[in-house]
């Protein structure tokens, strides 16, 4: 199954591939975009049957083979919430190649708050907490 790009895309080679419970993804997302997206905003999603039980995160490479965290949620959005490797051109590439994970046997329940942007509030809190008690 291909994946559904949302971001102008110039050359995808992402598949999602299937066995039974599990999900393997091999190949890249390679988009161009006229401004940046933003990081909770969707790259792509996974075709109904390949999203994950849970939220899922992994480390995939970028152009320059550094490190990119890739977020998949319940309802299969792709998210590069440390933002995607700009390119030149404006857009981004990650490297799916490798992610793998075992796919949920029912739907979510509820749906996004947002089809497009991420739920996750974890990573716009922007609160400092010092976790050292001087008590």
């Amino acid at each position: 199954e291909i994946l559904q790009i949302f971001a102008p895309q110039i050359r995808n080679t992402a598949v999602a591939c299937r066995q039974g419970s599990i999900v393997l993804l091999e190949g890249s997302l390679n988009w161009v975009s006229s401004r940046p997206l933003n990081t909770k905003q969707a790259i792509a999603t996974l075709p109904k049957g390949f999203w994950p039980r849970r939220r899922e995160t992994f480390f995939a490479r970028g152009r320059q083979e550094e490190r990119r965290r890739v977020d998949i949620d319940v309802f299969g959005r792709i998210f590069c919430p440390e933002g995607a490797d700009r390119g030149s051109d404006g857009g981004g590439y990650v490297d799916l190649s490798g992610v793998i994970f075992i796919r949920s046997t029912s739907p979510p329940k509820g749906k996004p708050l947002d089809p497009e942007y991420d739920d996750l509030r974890l990573q716009c809190n922007r609160t400092v907490v010092d976790v050292a008690s001087s008590s």
